[in-house]
């Protein structure tokens, strides 16, 4: 009797499934046509209602943009030729590689003010489908397909982890171009109708478009790597190369980039020194023999001590950089040893920190200087000096157990007309930057 009774329940569930799983069907199928009924004919052609897949999502991933050299904001002409059918304000980016040719567009329609509620659309060429965003589904989803006016399109309605926002997405081709579109939208017969609006706009627009596209201005573009006399002889920065580097240091890479589609025109050397890891070993032991805590201590070799370096940038100005110039007098704005350092004794994993008042804390990370007002007394006030390093190793940092070793960071920008120069150096004092600067031809004069 009790197999009998459980294969009946059993037969009982198998039977309930499936006749859920016809109303779902029956729901979807209503809702479609619910959809199509209530969208407009464009040029001609009536709606075709789409079939929702509602498969769960475990994952996802992102690998968009596809690699590009520059970019350009569609103008209004360019938007109504590539979406011709859409009244709804929309902005579009194109990217390119650096011959000119097109590699993706990137369009946002907002729905609302709030943040994330909008459609996105990007259109890719040569049927490359992994440049968009993709999910990843529980094995074995097979996902149904719409057909509108013709072209095979995959629907997809995925619920999210907070609330009731769900995710709608929909995949195309039309004449080897591939089109994805994204819309996040908390009602299902919304976001359904919005979709199916769409996806037809888009197929029935074709992508006889795309020549609208195919012929951009190539902005000034340059990405190269330099030796150091090349840099001295850069018609734009050479002046701006300091003659004096100290000794020890090193050029480990010079490059020179050029992005005249956001008007980016900058060159960057990177300098090194090796450690003195006998003096380093020194301060690891007499710490070792004089620490009463119980934290754990990495080996010396695993111990990531970082090495001296100097990174220094070449820039034209932009707002940004004007935006951060502080006057000389005003050394609460800059001037690190107006605000002494504080040790959080007993907080193994607290790093030491400075009390800066929130409407300082911003610029002084960052300060930019008139070339006329730089002194060696400025650059002195920026060196940062931590009297501890923290204990980290390579490739973990859930220990951060302090030991005495003095850190000192320095980081400025210096504004000659419209050209900044930017420090960042690490393990080095004031005089060794101030001496770069002055080593500078003829511009501190």
């Amino acid at each position: 009797m009790l197999r009998k009774h459980t294969f009946s329940n059993r037969k009982k569930v198998v039977i309930l499934a499936l006749i859920l799983g016809f109303i779902v069907a029956l729901v979807s199928l209503m809702i479609g046509r619910v959809v199509a009924g209530r969208l407009l004919v464009v040029d001609g052609h009536r709606m075709h209602a789409l079939l929702f897949n509602t498969p769960r999502a475990i994952g996802g991933v992102r690998i968009s943009p596809v690699p590009h050299d520059f970019w350009i904001h569609l103008t209004d002409t360019q938007l109504n030729g590539v979406f011709p059918f859409f009244d709804r304000p929309i902005t579009a980016i194109a990217f390119y590689t650096r011959d000119g040719t097109f590699a993706e567009l990137d369009a946002r329609m907002p729905l609302s003010d709030t943040f994330g509620h909008e459609v996105q659309i990007k259109i890719g060429v040569d049927n490359i489908r992994y440049i968009f965003s993709d999910y990843i589904f529980l094995p074995g989803f097979q996902p149904r397909t719409s057909y509108v006016h013709g072209v095979p399109v995959e629907a997809l309605m995925i619920r999210g982890g907070w609330g009731s926002e769900r995710s709608f997405r929909a995949d195309f081709v039309v004449d080897n171009i591939v089109f994805q579109v994204r819309i996040n939208e908390n009602s299902r017969i919304n976001g359904q109708i919005l979709m199916t609006e769409i996806v037809n706009k888009l197929i029935i627009g074709g992508a006889e478009w795309l020549y609208i596209l195919s012929d951009p201005i190539i902005p000034e573009l340059r990405f190269e790597s330099l030796m150091f006399h090349e840099a001295l002889q850069d018609e734009d920065f050479g002046m701006f190369v300091p003659l004096f580097v100290p000794y020890t240091f090193e050029v480990v890479h010079i490059s020179r980039h050029v992005r005249g589609h956001i008007n980016e025109n900058r060159m960057s050397i990177n300098w090194r020194s090796s450690q003195d890891y006998d003096y380093l070993y020194s301060v690891f032991v007499d710490w070792i023999e004089s620490r009463d805590s119980d934290s754990n201590i990495w080996p010396f070799e695993r111990i990531f001590w970082g090495e001296p370096s100097i990174r220094w940038f070449i820039s034209t100005v932009d707002d940004f950089d004007i935006e951060r110039v502080v006057p000389a007098e005003n050394r609460r704005k800059y001037d690190w040893s107006l605000y002494p350092l504080t040790l959080r004794t007993g907080a193994a994993c607290a790093w030491p920190f400075r009390d800066i008042p929130d409407s300082y804390s911003r610029i002084i990370s960052n300060p930019v200087f008139l070339a006329e007002d730089l002194t060696s007394e400025i650059v002195k006030a920026r060196e940062n000096i931590r009297p501890v390093k923290r204990q980290v190793a390579y490739g973990d940092c859930s220990c951060e157990v302090f030991m005495p070793l003095t850190h000192i960071s320095i980081n400025f920008g210096v504004l000659f007309d419209d050209v900044l120069v930017t420090v960042e150096a690490e393990g080095l004092t004031y005089e060794y930057i101030w001496a770069m600067f002055e080593s500078l031809s003829n511009t501190l004069q």
